[in-house]
């Protein structure tokens, strides 16, 4: 108990000024002890027998007197608390979770009393009763006014990574480009699933960390689909700070993923399967699974010898995905309906287990004809192999359907029209769960000057590739798409890599990674390619074209896909559209990856935006009067002035070096190639799209 009224003064002072989450339970500890004192004592009257009837008199006297002292420190500690509450003394600990949890401990506790209070019903505890409502009422108050100030600090994002709602001014995300995925990305375990992209947030074209200048946490709220599938999946945010990751709790609400942290720099939604445990006797067992009781498996008398412990993970079916794929591709997608996969895990059994799974539909399959004329079939799923259950009895109960196994790793069942089953319904089995993902490759060749040629590589679901293929020709108008460029089906898994070999008269220089010439995919990002430059072979004897050749790079690594062509008698890239308008310059920005340890930076409560426009100076206003008589026209017949007039001379010999000799091949160069070609660092590449830009703005 406390002394005084001048030791809540005391803790205050700390609690305000000490971010220390053991001060705010010292500050809690004198209240939670009057009630643990006055719950005691009232437990003891509830108790009967005659022992207890000799007791109850020095009982009471006890209770009298703890009761009054603790009713003393309640009434100081809830006088003291709201005032605080009302001046903002503790507006540092009101967004805190221990601060919401402390006061339900307390709320626990007041509940208790106030039961054992009604279920006595003695006359004598109503002073008891009139003191302690109150206290109920303003515990009730401080959580829910504490809740309601945690929810307003938010960031709400988008599936398509748009920030709908921000406590932060100005504040944007954006996805992580593919080699920054690959090379900062920490590794998961086999069944993990990123349930959405890597983000990183910005504030005028910078990067920085979504932090309040407070140290208030915030609320991240995130769309995505893996809200639908929380029954099989736990989905956690794993944050990237300072160099390191780190799992955060999430919860759902709505269509949103919800995760609380101070500060983060880099995050992603994580998806892993839930595993649970349940106990086989010999005398047999049945298990009904906990979120879909459609979910059995009964193991008959003599299963085990003695009781066995077992692990059962359910894989939910990805059911829009493949009605979209059915829709796109009916010749190679058979399923019309397809059953949650199953895994368990355990000591071998010694008869056979019956299996009930329930089936997803995928088409509907109207009338009783065509009912009559759908078989319903089992797949065993080994790794990457996957065997079908012959001379096996399927049944199908109402929407489940039913077989027995004699051993287990996973299952997964489907309703096919009679005779339709063919290879690439073991695929089908895969990818309805996520397991495969069915891909096409995308190649494209750059080629802005005799003696540098660039190769797009991109790895895409097949079917948005053609969607892709036209975007990317859009978005990069020097693109040209290669003779045999279509790939045959890939089928592949999430974070599985492709190797991209170049032989012949070509070869990648050793100034590129060799993981530059790896394509990992990732089904949750918008793009998985690489870019990588070639060399010309030299020699009088050297092949007279080139090969590029995709293979797996792990396993069988046997070819996937090969294409054939001499990229040094290819024409030079032209532009199929018009030079592109004033969104090129902000949009090259976007694309930069800037180093973390330059470019992160604390988010100030009014957020200070930093100006990308060139300032005026004297170099701008000589340019801008070079530029007042001179049009369009004349500088693309006038290369030499153009360089001159926009104060980009430096680049002059370097474009000469490579046979950029002309303003229409000058104004094709986007960031990457005025750095991978020309050689020229960050601010000068810069400098090139600034004065780009100031030429599309002239009249013509």
């Amino acid at each position: 108990m406390l002394s005084g009224e001048q030791d809540f003064p005391a803790l205050e002072y700390q609690l305000v000024n000490v971010s220390d989450p053991a001060v705010l339970l010292e500050f809690y500890a004198p209240i939670q002890d009057s009630l643990s004192v006055i719950n005691n004592a009232l437990g003891t009257l509830a108790q009967g027998g005659d022992e207890m009837i000799r007791a109850r008199q020095e009982v009471l006297r006890v209770l009298e007197d703890q009761v009054t002292k603790g009713l003393q420190t309640i009434s100081l500690w809830t006088e003291c608390a709201e005032k605080s509450i009302k001046k903002g003394n503790l507006s540092n600990w009101m967004h805190s979770l221990a601060f919401i949890k402390e006061n339900k401990k307390v709320m626990t506790g007041v509940n208790k009393i106030m039961e054992k209070i009604n279920n006595l019903k003695s006359e004598n505890l109503e002073t008891l009763r009139r003191t302690i409502a109150p206290v109920q009422e303003k515990i009730t108050i401080f959580i829910r006014f504490a809740e309601e100030r945690s929810q307003k600090n938010l960031i709400r994002i988008e599936r398509d990574g748009k920030i709908k709602e921000s406590n932060i001014p100005d504040l944007s995300a954006s996805p992580w480009e593919y080699q920054e995925r690959v090379d900062k990305m920490p590794t998961l375990d086999p069944f993990q699933t990123m349930e959405s992209n890597v983000y990183w947030f910005e504030i005028s074209k910078q990067r920085c960390v979504a932090k309040q200048e407070t140290g208030e946490p915030l609320n991240f709220y995130v769309a995505s689909k893996a809200v639908q599938q929380t029954d099989e999946i736990v989905l956690q945010a794993n944050v990237l700070n300072e160099g390191k990751w780190k799992l955060y709790e999430t919860h759902c609400h709505g269509d949103y993923v919800v995760f609380r942290s101070e500060k983060v720099e880099a995050f992603f939604i994580l998806g892993t399967p839930t595993e649970r445990e349940f106990v086989v006797d010999p005398s047999g067992s049945h298990y009904v699974h906990k979120t879909d009781e459609r979910v059995c498996l009964d193991f008959p008398e003599g299963s085990v010898k003695e009781s066995e412990t077992f692990r059962v993970t359910i894989f939910p079916v990805k059911v829009d995905e493949m009605k979209k794929r059915k829709t796109k591709f009916p010749d190679q997608y058979k399923f019309l309906s397809v059953s949650k996969g199953i895994q368990v895990k355990g000591n071998a059994f010694s008869k056979a287990v019956q299996v009930h799974l329930p089936l997803e539909t995928i088409e509907n399959a109207v009338g009783k004809d065509d009912e009559m004329d759908i078989e319903y079939v089992f797949f065993h799923i080994d790794g990457d192999i996957v065997t079908r259950l012959r001379n096996q009895q399927v049944e199908k109960r109402n929407d489940t359907i039913v077989t027995n196994v004699d051993k287990f790793s996973i299952y997964v069942g489907a309703g096919v029209r009679r005779g339709s089953i063919d290879s690439m319904s073991s695929m089908e089995a895969l990818i309805s769960l996520g397991f495969k993902y069915h891909c096409k490759l995308v190649t494209f060749v750059k080629k802005l000057t005799e003696d540098y040629v660039q190769v797009w590589c991109e790895l895409v679901k097949k079917e948005n590739w053609k969607d892709i293929e036209d975007k990317r020709l859009e978005d990069h108008p020097t693109l040209q798409k290669l003779k045999d460029a279509d790939s045959k089906d890939i089928f592949i898994s999430e974070r599985q890599r492709l190797r991209v070999d170049v032989k012949g008269n070509s070869f990648v220089g050793p100034e590129t990674p060799k993981n530059s010439l790896l394509i990992t995919f990732f089904p949750i990002a918008d793009d998985n390619h690489i870019f990588p430059p070639l060399r010309k072979r030299g020699g009088m004897h050297g092949a007279p074209y080139s090969t590029i050749t995709y293979s797996m790079d792990s396993g069988k690594k046997t070819s996937l896909h090969t294409l054939t062509f001499d990229p040094w008698t290819l024409p030079k890239t032209t532009s199929r559209k018009p030079p592109r308008g004033v969104n090129e310059l902000d949009q090259s920005r976007k694309s930069m990856n800037y180093p973390a340890e330059k470019s992160q930076r604390s988010l100030p409560k009014s957020a200070k935006t930093t100006d990308t426009k060139p300032r005026a100076g004297p170099e701008s206003s000589h340019a801008q009067v070079a530029l007042s008589h001179k049009t369009k026209d004349y500088y693309s017949k006038n290369f030499e002035k153009f360089l001159e007039d926009f104060k980009i001379m430096f680049i002059g010999e370097k474009c000469h070096e490579n046979g950029i000799d002309n303003l229409e091949t000058f104004l094709m160069l986007e960031k990457e190639d005025l750095m991978n070609i020309l050689g020229v660092n960050l601010g000068d590449s810069l400098k090139c799209k600034n004065a780009q830009q100031k030429f599309r703005d002239l009249e013509r």
